[in-house]
């Protein structure tokens, strides 16, 4: 059986957000209607290289296969056989 994992990480930047947001609906704004896309919001505000490399070294470390590291760099998708998970203890790095 194969566990499908999702790894949720955490903006580096979450704080720019609705700031962001709001400028692109301010007539003002440099931003004005400029939309990004998912790729060009995960190089803004996804998490750092060096989270989505602990995570993958974290994953690859326990039996993981890393399958996919969204745009968004806020999740990275794992799968694993039931018999290989070796995670023991649930990690949290903030």
């Amino acid at each position: 059986e194969i566990l499908h994992i999702n790894f949720v990480l955490k903006s580096a930047n979450k704080a720019a957000i609705p700031a962001f947001r709001e400028s692109q609906m301010d007539p003002n704004s440099a931003n004005f209607h400029k939309f990004i896309t998912i790729d060009q919001f995960g190089k803004m505000f996804g998490a750092s290289d060096a989270q989505i490399q602990s995570v993958v070294d974290f994953a690859n470390g326990n039996g993981f296969k890393i399958t996919h590291i969204l745009e968004s760099r806020l999740f990275v998708a794992a799968d694993v056989t039931v018999g290989e998970a070796r995670v023991g203890d649930t990690v949290r790095s903030d």
